[in-house]
């Protein structure tokens, strides 16, 4: 590995902008699906931005198209800061992050971006199944810690 100085100090900010995502969790719920659902959202973002930069979803790193991804994470931050990290809007959060990553391939795929790539489309459709699919996981875990929180205020 060639790493520059600016790699290293993406690479240490993303994995504190990790480890910082996942202490916030530990402290806004005790549930185990809350904390599992965190914690499989978090390393899925992570994942998504360590890939896309290190060498790009459709096509290469250099390819623009990536930019796209942008929005997944955009959704991501704004509906968590809009739901307070609360279970049921972090669920729908994760949902719609999950819709963002099919739809963002779909387009690729559709419109033949990063089609010089020797494993497209298998690769492209491969990395928005596997995305979508663990934003569809956290989702419905946290709409599972949502419930178990319903079912608890009700019991009281």
């Amino acid at each position: 590995m060639n790493w520059s100085f600016g790699d290293y100090a993406a690479a240490a900010t993303l994995l504190a902008g990790f480890v910082f995502g996942a202490a916030i969790a530990l402290r806004t719920s005790g549930q185990l699906a809350y904390r599992a659902a965190a914690f499989l959202a978090l390393l899925s973002v992570l994942a998504l931005i360590w890939i896309n930069g290190a060498v790009g979803i459709i096509g290469s790193e250099s390819n623009a198209a990536n930019l796209m991804y942008a929005a997944v994470l955009a959704i991501g931050l704004a509906g968590a800061v809009m739901a307070r990290l609360r279970a049921a809007g972090m669920a729908l959060t994760l949902a719609l992050m999950a819709g963002a990553q099919v739809l963002i391939g779909l387009v690729a795929w559709l419109g033949g971006m990063g089609s010089g790539s020797p494993s497209w489309p298998q690769s492209l459709i491969g990395v928005t199944v596997i995305f979508a699919g663990a934003f569809l996981g956290a989702a419905v875990l946290f709409r599972a810690a949502a419930r178990a929180q319903a079912a608890a205020s009700l019991s009281r």
